[in-house]
């Protein structure tokens, strides 16, 4: 729900119908290149703590329709997605430190 709007962007030829769960280049080698800078985008916010507000405005204006979308459950409480992005956030920081101090601790051999 953090990227539903990155990864719902009306890009030419990934939406033929509605009614797709999923842009249909979602499993290619374009995805990523063609939504680069708004992934980048989007994970400076989270890393500067808009995730949560990037989640609840996602979760009030879809889940109420219950808009059908390649792996996502509607029957989460917004307590508990709360919950696993905070736990996803410190995840991501400790991968990033660590991968870090790998980096620093090759060039130091």
């Amino acid at each position: 729900m953090l990227f539903w709007d990155i990864l719902f962007l009306p890009l030419p030829g990934v939406f033929e119908t509605p009614f797709q769960t999923a842009p249909l280049d979602l499993a290619t080698d374009a995805f990523f290149p063609s939504r680069r800078s708004g992934i980048n985008r989007r994970l400076v916010e989270i890393e500067n703590g808009h995730g949560p507000n990037i989640l609840k405005m996602t979760y009030e204006r879809e889940n109420a329709r219950e808009t059908w979308c390649v792996g996502l459950n509607w029957t989460y409480a917004m307590e508990d997605l709360l919950e696993i992005i905070e736990v996803a956030v410190f995840l991501f920081r400790m991968l990033i430190q660590s991968v870090y101090w790998a980096l620093e601790f090759e060039s130091d051999l």
